[in-house]
């Protein structure tokens, strides 16, 4: 592992959006980035432009080098003999990679008809980037290195809990599935994506849940008021600025600008409507560069205390806005 992992692992503030894959002896290396990755990434990894190429082309060097070896003699036949152990010793680390992506697309899990079935690694970018990465732990042997809580083979081990677990009698009926690709249950209903799990806050919260979306505060008060008197869960979210960031990288500061002023706008009139009781969260940081005045560190600080700070108090609750600062 060079040095960029290891700064790109602090500057992202433990969640790499450049995701570093490699052999088990680190012989073969490939970054990629993850918010454009695909079920299908893992397969063009191991074809013939890279992985499946690089051990054919190495087959053919060790075999090459054994039949010089042959035929030579004196210091060239010990220079071909340690050549072709070497290049061997790189195959097997190849061939490991291959075997631990193969591993990879048939994880063995418990299915939701309580049988061993196989998973794969299908990526859901709404789940952030350590349970998308959680799958991957056989190939990513340097993330521990770069930063000790950037232990993937652990969140694997959490995902059998996942972020399904604090959505309601997940403590009873949580189960991790299978139907080609890992996905989670709860008392036998599937939830793939982040649209299922909102659903089912919906129907087993046993409050009105109103799910508001924060760049869109004239629609609130007509939401709020279709929940009855009472006690009531508001999901406000968004991820508009994370796609900007990914997308737009020059246009990042603006569009921060623009949702803190959402946020701002979405807080007070959720508060018109008597809602007294918040938790905000985001699911990483985002840096825009080192060169920064002390009165932009000193922004950057007070907008991340924003978004952690929870104020409570009785009646209506609003969970969480997810968003990324």
């Amino acid at each position: 592992m060079g040095p960029f992992f290891k700064a790109h692992a602090k500057r992202y503030r433990k969640r790499p959006v450049y995701w570093l894959l490699q052999s088990p002896k680190q012989n073969f290396s490939v970054y990629f980035f993850h918010e454009r990755a695909t079920d299908q990434t893992l397969a063009l990894l191991q074809g013939k432009r890279y992985l499946g190429g690089r051990i054919f082309q190495l087959e053919q060097h060790v075999e090459e080098a054994r039949q010089k070896e042959l035929t030579a003699d004196g210091r060239e036949k010990a220079q071909l003999r340690k050549r072709a152990h070497d290049l061997a010793e790189e195959l097997v680390d190849m061939e490991a990679f291959q075997r631990a992506i193969e591993e990879t697309n048939n994880e063995q899990v418990i299915g939701v008809d309580s049988q061993p079935t196989t998973a794969r690694w299908v990526p859901e970018f709404d789940d952030g980037v350590l349970l998308n990465a959680a799958l991957l732990h056989r190939l990513t042997p340097s993330w521990k290195r770069a930063d000790a809580k950037l232990d993937v083979s652990k969140a694997w081990k959490d995902l059998k809990e996942g972020m399904a677990a604090l959505l309601p009698s997940a403590s009873t009926g949580l189960e991790l599935g299978s139907a080609n690709k890992w996905q989670v249950s709860l008392h036998g209903r599937v939830l793939k994506n982040r649209a299922d799990r909102i659903a089912y806050l919906k129907d087993c919260a046993g409050v009105p849940v109103a799910d508001l979306k924060l760049e869109d505060p004239r629609a609130f008060r007509r939401k709020l008021k279709e929940l009855v008197e009472g006690p009531a869960l508001i999901l406000v979210t968004s991820r508009e600025i994370d796609q900007s960031g990914e997308d737009e990288i020059t246009v990042a500061r603006e569009h921060m600008e623009r949702v803190l002023t959402h946020l701002g706008l979405a807080l007070r009139k959720l508060v018109e409507e008597g809602v007294e009781r918040f938790i905000i969260t985001a699911d990483h940081g985002y840096l825009y560069g080192e060169d920064l005045a002390e009165s932009e560190k000193l922004m950057r600080r007070e907008a991340r205390l924003c978004f952690c700070t929870v104020a409570c108090g009785p009646g209506k609750a609003a969970l969480p806005v997810e968003a990324t600062c």
